[in-house]
C-alpha cells in the first residue's frame, strides 16, 4: 500500500490573487501492483510481439555459429545486429504460422517492396519525393529480382530514376539519372553514380517506371546514398505503400511491402 500526498500554493506572495488563492494539502492513497491493466493502443497492437520473444530467442541459441554469422553479414545492410534481425523476421513467421527459420539472405532482409503487374497494364510510374540539399558524390543503390515478360512485344522495360533540382545561377534546372533493369533476374545488386552538378536546391524524386511489361518484381535495399549517409527514406522498404506515390497506377496493378517466399 503506498500513500501519496502533495500541496499547491497559488498566488504570488506580492500581489492581491493571494487574497483569493489558499494553499491547501491532499493525500491519496493506492494499491501498488506489477500488473499492468492500462495499456496504449500501440502497445496492445505490439502485445503479440512480446509473447513470442522467449521463442525467438530460443531459436537464436539453437543456431549454429555458421548460421549466426550469416544472420549477421545480412543485417548490416539493414544497420541491425544479427540477432535483432532474427527476432525480427522469426516474429513474423509465428505470428504468421511459417515453419522454420528463414535462411538470411544479403539482397534482402525481413520485408521487400514488391510489385504485382497485370496483363495489360501498359504503363506505370511510381514517385517519392524528398527535400534534403545533397552532398556530392551521391549513388543509386537497389537490390532487386525480377520475373516479367513483355505485354506486349516492343519497347517494354522497367527502370529506377534519381531526379534532383539545381540552380547553377541560371534557374532551377532538373539533373535526372537512370538505371534499365532486366525483365528476368535472380536477386542481386545494382548501382549507379548520380550525374554531380553544382547548388542542389534539395529537391529530388526517386521513381520506378515501367513499360509493357507483366509478372513480378521485388526490390530491396532501394536508396540513395552522398557523403552524409542514406538521403532517401524506408530504406529497407518496409513501407513501400506508403512512401511512394501511385502517379500512374493501372487497374489491378499493386505495390506493398511484403515477406518473400522462402
Amino acid at each position: 500500500m503506498s500513500k501519496v500526498t502533495d500541496t499547491s500554493i497559488g498566488g504570488g506572495f506580492g500581489t492581491l490573487d493571494k487574497r483569493y488563492n489558499r494553499r491547501f494539502f491532499a493525500s491519496g492513497i493506492g494499491n501498488v501492483t506489477k500488473k499492468r491493466t492500462l495499456f496504449r493502443r500501440e502497445d496492445i497492437k505490439n502485445l503479440p510481439t512480446y509473447s513470442l520473444l522467449t521463442q525467438c530467442a530460443d531459436a537464436w541459441f539453437l543456431l549454429t555459429s555458421g548460421e549466426k554469422a550469416a544472420w549477421e553479414t545480412a543485417a548490416l545492410a539493414c544497420d541491425l545486429s544479427g540477432y535483432n534481425l532474427f527476432i525480427q523476421d522469426k516474429t513474423y513467421r509465428l505470428m504468421n504460422e511459417i515453419a522454420g527459420n528463414a535462411t538470411p539472405n544479403n539482397y534482402h532482409q525481413y520485408l521487400v517492396g514488391h510489385l504485382d503487374i497485370p496483363e495489360g497494364a501498359g504503363d506505370f510510374l511510381l514517385k517519392k519525393v524528398g527535400n534534403e540539399i545533397m552532398s556530392l558524390p551521391a549513388t543509386l543503390h537497389i537490390n532487386r529480382n525480377a520475373v516479367l515478360t513483355a505485354d506486349p512485344a516492343g519497347g517494354e522495360f522497367i527502370k529506377v530514376r534519381f531526379s534532383y533540382v539545381y540552380d547553377d545561377g541560371g534557374g532551377p534546372e532538373w539533373q535526372s539519372d537512370e538505371l534499365s533493369l532486366a525483365k528476368s533476374s535472380s536477386w542481386g545488386t545494382e548501382t549507379l553514380a548520380i550525374t554531380q552538378q553544382t547548388n542542389p536546391t534539395g529537391v529530388f524524386y526517386l521513381e520506378i517506371e515501367g513499360h509493357n511489361v507483366k509478372g513480378d518484381f521485388y526490390f530491396d535495399n532501394f536508396y540513395v546514398s552522398d557523403l552524409n549517409g542514406i538521403l532517401t527514406s524506408d530504406r529497407p522498404c518496409e513501407k513501400v505503400e506508403n512512401k511512394f506515390n501511385g502517379i500512374i497506377i493501372p487497374a489491378g496493378m499493386t505495390y506493398s511491402s511484403i515477406y518473400p517466399a522462402d
